[in-house]
């Protein structure tokens, strides 16, 4: 229905079009959110339909869209939202988040900068995390009154630790107590975790866990022949709980080389990263994290760089319960 919708050349015919979409999602308790059906009824300035939207914050296989959409006339309300939001599974969602923040400002709270920051640190692979490492470094520059030597434009699109060194110290400096909070986040995230796991005493539901396992985005890199990440079955009989949740938590920990992340700058200058899937002597294939694939033949390709790191995004287990985490268990132990 999206493509259909996309034929239409009738403006006035829009508005009925989004209604039915808005119909069929009353209709359904268990309605199949798309981000192609986010942004047909972001094409709606009706209340009704933007609260809908808003609804579906906590979905996680849509937040980057839905984030998109609110972005687009942000409000002083949604800022924690757009904080969140640098923390996106989907670059787009990150994007969105930081124009958004660079028309409200970060706010009062310092441990928006160090978010603005980690967000920063993280944008160095591809051209379009490259333009919103860019926004979010107008944010922090302009704040801090303080240039650090970052440069911007394609001559600046490469990790620039030094730069972010320089924005870190700081920050650090400026903010002793906010820094040491947010280094044991992470910890304190992965304690939490763990301890709702040995908490649980009631089996999971494997059917809801492939709901959760579906919404948090973990299917997209996780399933179908063309799954970028590692194949799950049998994962539970590979790895212990215990591993498995550290693995979801933080997954910069311990990547092995196969899904390591390569960034690739080409000779025009432009940049992409992502999961080498075919490599020969003329070239290569290279797959993103939105399951896009790019080829490029050797000639152009100007520099290629293994980064530790993994394509799957930290923090998809911060809010999760214990009956939730149960079920998304569940689910795993059943493949």
């Amino acid at each position: 229905h999206v493509l259909y919708l996309g034929k239409i050349t009738d403006p006035e015919s829009l508005p009925q079009a989004v209604e039915g979409f808005a119909k069929q999602i009353a209709q359904q308790d268990d309605y199949l959110w798309t981000n192609d059906v986010v942004f047909v009824l972001g094409e709606s300035e009706r209340p009704e339909h933007r609260e809908l939207l808003r609804g579906q914050y906590e979905n996680y296989s849509v937040r980057s869209a839905v984030l998109s959409v609110i972005a687009s006339e942000p409000k002083v309300e949604d800022r924690e939202w757009f904080l969140e939001g640098l923390e996106a599974p989907l670059v787009e969602g990150v994007l969105a988040s930081a124009k958004a923040l660079q028309q409200l400002g970060p706010g009062d709270d310092p441990a928006a900068l160090f978010s603005l920051l980690f967000a920063a640190q993280r944008l160095n692979r591809a051209s379009r995390e490259f333009e919103a490492r860019e926004v979010i470094m107008k944010i922090l520059t302009e704040t801090l009154k303080d240039d650090f030597g970052f440069v911007f434009g394609k001559e600046g699109h490469q990790p620039q630790a030094e730069a972010m060194s320089k924005v870190a110290e700081a920050l650090n400096t400026r903010y002793p107590e906010i820094a040491k909070q947010q280094l044991g986040q992470l910890a304190d995230q992965l304690s939490r975790v763990m301890t709702l796991a040995e908490d649980v005493d009631t089996p999971g539901n494997p059917e809801r866990g492939r709901s959760i396992f579906e919404k948090r985005a973990c299917a997209r890199c996780h399933g179908g022949r063309k799954a970028l990440g590692p194949d799950l079955s049998g994962v539970s009989k590979r790895f212990s709980r215990c591993d498995l949740i550290t693995s979801i938590v933080n997954p910069d920990q311990n990547v092995s080389n196969r899904y390591q992340t390569t960034m690739i700058v080409t000779d025009e200058g432009k940049s992409y990263a992502g999961i080498i899937v075919y490599q020969s002597v003329d070239g290569l294939i290279l797959r993103d994290a939105e399951s896009r694939t790019w080829r490029f033949e050797a000639p152009e390709i100007e520099l290629k760089r293994q980064l530790p790191n993994s394509l799957m995004p930290a923090g998809l287990l911060k809010d999760i319960t214990a009956e939730e985490l149960a079920d998304l268990l569940a689910y795993l132990e059943s493949l």
